[in-house]
Order: structure tokens, then sequence, then C-alpha cells
């Protein structure tokens, strides 16, 4: 089972391109919160996803529960007791905020996919020696994904310093005794608190006509729901109206002897948002990664990379994942003779410079027009599709079709962006994480 958004990201684009039409919202006669639909005429193949929203971020207990229960949920839904269900291509994710439920098979399985959906729903049936097993499992992907993974292990850190233990920071996998400690009474608890219908978003792609669809999930869903979980009828994640206070300024070093090479993991928390609302902001922050991550003037890569050899290397990313604040986070990698203190200061001073002068109007006009030929060519893709419609429904925001996206990429200001970039460069808190290897 996966628990990164950038796992998912590759997962979805590994799968073929396809022609297809837009993303259409489907009004149908179930408590589900919402469904959409993609229809896709160049393949045989279906893809069916329950996303429920909620995840770790919901649990104050010991950490790992949400990934826990996804292991639990999918077996149970591919019902491991005989039927054979799980002939399929089928997988779960979890990313500390929604918990994600996938198959993808031929359209005389529809309906089976549909089936999986619905008892993803239904409190986990499964004997209490496979339920205590499973966290075995879950302390194996630990192994296989944490332990001998400094850079996870530093920047699940990094993050519970930068949030102040804020619910958002909480680890997704957990930590070996935090596995061991998870109950099956917690699993339970937390699947009947959350995982009800109108707690849950159905996102189906294929070579369907919605008409097609309609009646096939409203009998899924709106008949004999009364095996299905009794949860609170909505959930309004209000941890995203939070704020983390206080402001924080920390460099913590880390000795790794599992990292081959010393590196910093940079992060910060400020408040900015504009008047355009909280989708016109993701795009607003998407322009602002395209820009910082480039090579033009208004960029990390000229001060750091191509103008002076101080980063040999870095990746970075923005979210706002709280209702007014936003995360940069920044992995680099110091060029040779550079030390990582000297690579952070030099990556501070660059992110204020950036902010005090300003985009240039050259680049912005060419991230921009970049940007929407990319957004015009991948739009032909319903991989490009569901990747948007699952990565805003994680954000809490409403998945968008194609003609407003490329309204929303139209939209960004240079005022907007040029106060993101302000705020970017003084940040409200920031805590560095140095790496320093053997």
């Amino acid at each position: 089972m996966r628990v990164k958004a950038r796992v998912i990201l590759l997962a979805l684009l590994c799968m073929p391109s396809w022609g297809f039409a837009d993303i259409q919202p489907l009004n149908t006669d179930t408590p589900l919160r919402a469904v959409y639909f993609i229809p896709d005429t160049e393949t045989e193949l279906i893809s069916v996803a329950m996303i429920v929203l909620a995840g770790e971020v919901d649990f104050k207990g010991p950490e790992g529960l949400s990934h826990y229960l996804e292991h639990l949920a999918f077996w149970h839904a591919d019902n491991v007791k005989g039927d054979v269900i799980h002939a399929r291509e089928g997988n779960a994710w979890v990313n500390g905020l929604v918990s994600s439920y996938y198959n993808r098979g031929e359209a005389a399985e529809f309906q089976d996919m549909l089936t999986f959906a619905r008892r993803v729903l239904t409190p986990p049936n499964l004997t209490n020696v496979f339920m205590t097993g499973e966290r075995d499992v879950v302390s194996r992907e630990y192994d296989y994904r944490v332990s001998e993974n400094p850079d996870w292990r530093v920047f699940t850190d990094v993050r519970k310093q930068l949030y102040a233990n804020h619910p958002v920071s909480r680890s997704v996998i957990g930590t070996p005794e935090s596995i061991a400690s998870l109950t099956i009474p917690h699993a339970m608890a937390f699947h009947k608190q959350f995982y009800s219908a109108e707690n849950s978003i159905l996102l189906i792609s294929g070579n369907l006509k919605s008409e097609q669809l309609v009646d096939k999930i409203e009998f899924a869903f709106g008949n004999n729901l009364s095996e299905i979980s009794d949860a609170a009828s909505f959930h309004a994640q209000n941890w995203r109206k939070l704020p983390v206070i206080g402001k924080l300024d920390t460099t913590p070093s880390y000795k790794e002897s599992q990292a081959k090479s010393s590196r910093l993991i940079h992060t910060s928390l400020t408040k900015w948002s504009s008047e355009g609302g909280a989708l016109q902001d993701e795009y607003t922050l998407q322009f602002a990664q395209r820009l910082l991550e480039s090579a033009l003037p208004g960029s990390l890569a000229k001060p750091l990379r191509l103008d002076n050899f101080i980063i040999s290397e870095y990746q970075l990313g923005l979210w706002k994942l709280l209702e007014d604040q936003v995360e940069l986070y920044v992995f680099a990698w110091p060029d040779e003779g550079v030390t990582v203190d000297e690579a952070s200061a030099s990556l501070k001073a660059a992110l204020k410079a950036i902010g005090d002068n300003g985009v240039p109007i050259k680049s912005f006009e060419r991230i921009k027009k970049r940007w929407l030929q990319t957004a015009r060519r991948e739009g032909q893709s319903a991989n490009t599709h569901l990747w948007r419609a699952w990565h805003h429904i994680t954000l809490g925001l409403t998945p968008n079709g194609q003609e407003e996206h490329l309204r929303h990429i139209e939209a960004v200001n240079l005022s907007d962006l040029n106060e993101l970039l302000i705020a970017l460069g003084s940040p409200q808190r920031n805590v560095v994480g140095l790496i320093k290897g053997e």
C-alpha cells in the first residue's frame, strides 16, 4: 500500500494516454459526497476510485492508524474470504489527508468494482488473527520505506517542528513503536467515525456513457445501506481552519551514517492568501513552483546553480494545507566544497532576494505561456484529469474541467505572485534540517 502523494502521481501518470471527454459531475440519488466521471472512448478499461475524506490528520492516537486501516479496508473490500473480486488491478494509498482505494478493469468487471468501492465503507470483517498480523505488514513497509531513508525521517521530524505538532504533521506510516500499539478497536472506531458515503467521493474513468453509470451507482450506493458505517453525516475537515501560531527559525542538524552525501531540507510556513479564492490560490502556488524550478530570472537556479556554484541540485514543492498558510519545502544538495550551513544561508538569502526584487515580467510571461502550452497538450490525457481531480480533492477543492483549468492559469496575476514570493522570503516559521552524511 502506498503512502506518498509522489507515488500516487507516478502511478496515475504511468497509465496509458487516452482520448476523453471532460470531467463531469454526476447527479445521483445516493448519499455520496460527490461523483465525478471522465468519459474515455479509446480504452476498454475502466477505473473506479473511492476517496474517503479522512486520514491520519483526523486521529489523535498512535501514528500510522490511517495506513493500517487502509490495509484492512482494502482486504475487506477485496473479499479475501473467497469471492474472486481481486482478479483486477487494484491498490490503495493514504497521504495523511485522504484515503484512496483504486481499481481498474474491463467493463464486465465494473459492477464488481462498484461493489469493492461500497465495501470500503462497510466495517472490516476479517479475522482478528489477520487484522493483528497486518500490523506486521505495515511494520515491514516502515523497514522498507523509512528505516534506510534518512530524508524521510528528517523531513518527518522537521515538519513536526514546523507545524508545532499540528495534526497535518502526523506521520502517515508512524514508527515501529506506534504501529505496534495500534489496535483493532482503534481501526474500527476510526472507520465508524469517518468511513461513510457522506464523507466519500467516487471518481470514475472509462469507456462508458454517463447514463450507463447512474443506474449502476444508485443500485450500489442508493439501496440497502444498512451495512454501511453509520458515521456522522458530514466531516467538515475543520483542521484546515486551525492556524499554526508563533514564530520560529531553527536549524537542527542530523548526523546520518546512511547518508552518502550531505544535504538540507528547507521548510517554511507563511501566512498568505489572495482575493481570488482557494482554488485560484492553488494556481498561483503552482505558478510560483514552476518559476522557482525554472532557469529564468526570478528562479532559484539563477542565484544558486547557474550564476553561483552553491547548490548542485534542488527539488521543491508548495502546499496550502491550511486555510491561510503556505508550506514551502526544498530538498537541496550543496555543490562541491560548499557546506550545508553555507548552502542553507544562501538559499534563505535567495528566497528573500526573489521576493524583494519581484518577478521580471518576461519570466512571468514565459512561465504562463509554457504552462498553457503544457496544459493544452496534457489536457488530451485522462491521466492528467485523474491526477488533477485527486490533487484538488486532497486539498479540499472541487475538481475542475479543462476550460476552467485554463482560465485559472490565465487568471494568475503578477501582483498576487509577487505578494506570495515576498511572503515566502520572510516566512512566519522556518525549520531547516541539515543532514550531515559520513
